[in-house]
């Protein structure tokens, strides 16, 4: 055997390794694309948690105070003041 033959021997091993490695890339990007998309169907639905909660006459698009001293939510989340939790339709616990 020649060299030659035995570098293109080589440059076949390296490409054939190249290809499963690119199909096993694909494979892993189709199984974290379809998980991702299983997550966002299947994810929390804001009406079903905080149906109690929500209330829509609370909701404005007013400017608030960038003062955060900490504002518990009747979701149990923690706003930065009840300015900003407001704004998204949540009162106070």
């Amino acid at each position: 055997m020649s060299k030659y033959e035995n570098k293109s021997k080589k440059g076949y091993a390296k490409l054939e390794l190249l290809i499963d490695y690119s199909i096993k890339l694909n494979d892993m990007r189709k199984l974290i694309l379809s998980l991702f998309l299983g997550l966002m169907l299947t994810g929390c639905d804001k009406d079903d948690d905080n149906h109690s909660c929500y209330d829509s006459s609370l909701v404005h698009n007013d400017a608030c105070t960038a003062d955060c001293p900490g504002f518990l939510g009747c979701d149990g989340k923690t706003y930065c003041n009840s300015c900003e939790a407001a704004r998204l339709g949540i009162g106070p616990a």
